[in-house]
């Protein structure tokens, strides 16, 4: 599928895999030689399981790296269709993030409020999203995210993007699902909506942002494993 991608918009492929002991059904990836849309593949086995939290922590290893520029998210279950790149890209600017699943707000998170491609949202869902990688810079992005809540993701990137006042907007782009009973979200609803309240009424603040630098950033806690 992602070969199939608009091959004028050529991707880097990153796959995270968090099941390590699931390892050796990836060794074919070491023959295979990308095509179409891939220009390359890249893939990272963890020890630990930090669940989607994972996907900021390759960003993050990216700007260690000197990377600028936007980065594009797709979960494992997602299919999506040739124009996906091109589709965000469309509506991607510097401070922005752009999100096939995008809402704004009710009384509390399950109370959303539908929007159209294009409009700005509260929220932005991180598979089939496009961002400024540079998000990820402060160390604050991971330290200020409490455990309890390291599997909202979500949550925790669109609200940290608008505390710093960048903004959300909906993508207008394709995307089906399988396996959609397998969601990890369907054991996290009471967790949601009580992480939901605690951003809103200031209980999980991101506190100051620090002033982000490529020198700083590259001197951060988070580096390559033997790098």
């Amino acid at each position: 599928m992602l070969e199939s991608l608009d091959p004028t918009r050529p991707v880097r492929l990153l796959l995270w895999n968090n099941a390590v002991d699931e390892r050796d059904s990836y060794a074919w990836l070491q023959d295979h030689e990308p095509r179409g849309a891939l220009a390359s593949i890249d893939l990272v086995h963890s020890a630990a399981n930090i669940g989607g939290l994972a996907r900021f922590v390759a960003v993050r290893l990216l700007r260690n790296a000197g990377y600028e520029g936007p980065v594009l998210m797709l979960d494992d279950d997602q299919d999506v269709t040739p124009s996906f790149v091109g589709d965000l890209l469309a509506n991607y600017q510097p401070r922005s993030i752009v999100a096939w699943w995008a809402f704004d707000f009710g009384p509390s998170y399950w109370d959303r409020v539908q929007i159209d491609p294009g409009d700005s949202a509260d929220h932005g869902g991180t598979g089939g999203t496009v961002l400024d990688s540079s998000l990820v810079d402060d160390d604050r992005f991971f330290l200020s995210l409490p455990e309890r809540y390291a599997f909202l993701e979500d949550q925790w990137m669109s609200h940290y993007a608008r505390s710093l006042g960048w903004t959300i907007v909906k993508a207008d782009t394709e995307i089906g699902f399988v396996l959609e009973h397998k969601n990890q979200y369907h054991g996290l609803h009471e967790r949601k909506d009580e992480f939901h309240l605690h951003l809103k009424d200031g209980t999980v603040t991101t506190g100051r942002p620090l002033r982000s630098s490529s020198r700083g950033r590259r001197r951060g806690r988070f580096h390559q494993a033997g790098s």
